[in-house]
């Protein structure tokens, strides 16, 4: 569905400011909140207290640096081994079978991947989302695969291959590429 396609961008910020709430929202009562009831919760599965700060930071910092869209790939990765962690210590007490009890984090463990994989999308903070990281990531990566590339701008990231602009020729060795927008 080609429609869906123009909607990549937006649909990815959206997907990142909602999974960052909810990051910061179960966060933010590890750090800030009445710590003395979860710190208990966390020892009766046998975590040490101070894990609760870890998991706090990790949540809280995570989900606003998620929703910014800074260094959204290494925080997605550590957000789904967080999620991991979670489930296999706190809710696979009923089963593999018992969705019911581990249905969050699996969602959040997901998106933060899906999020980790396709990075953060053109309307972000990153480093690599201005207009001067994207020629430098676009220029290093086809010199990279041997191409000689002209008049060429990423969209977000390379990593789905799409460039966009006006007219772009990609020159490789044995022929050249004119992809028109």
């Amino acid at each position: 569905m080609r429609f869906l396609k123009k909607w990549e961008s937006l649909t990815l910020l959206l997907l990142r400011c909602g999974l960052g709430l909810v990051f910061i929202y179960h966060g933010y009562p590890k750090l800030f909140g009445s710590t003395e009831r979860i710190v208990e919760s966390f020892q009766a599965i046998g975590l040490p207290a101070y894990f609760v700060y870890v998991a706090g930071v990790i949540e809280c910092f995570g989900g606003l640096t998620i929703a910014l869209g800074i260094c959204t790939r290494v925080v997605g990765i550590i957000l789904l081994l967080e999620m991991a962690v979670a489930m296999w210590k706190y809710n696979f007490n009923e089963g593999i079978y018992a969705v019911r009890e581990y249905e969050l984090p699996l969602i959040l463990g997901l998106a933060s991947l899906a999020v980790a994989a396709t990075g953060p999308g053109i309307f972000s903070l990153s480093i690599t989302s201005s207009s001067a990281g994207r020629r430098r990531a676009c220029n290093s990566s086809t010199k990279m695969f041997g191409f000689s590339a002209g008049n060429i701008e990423a969209s977000s990231h390379l990593g789905g291959g799409e460039f966009r602009g006006m007219a772009k020729v990609i020159q490789t060795r044995s022929y050249i590429l004119v992809h028109h927008r």
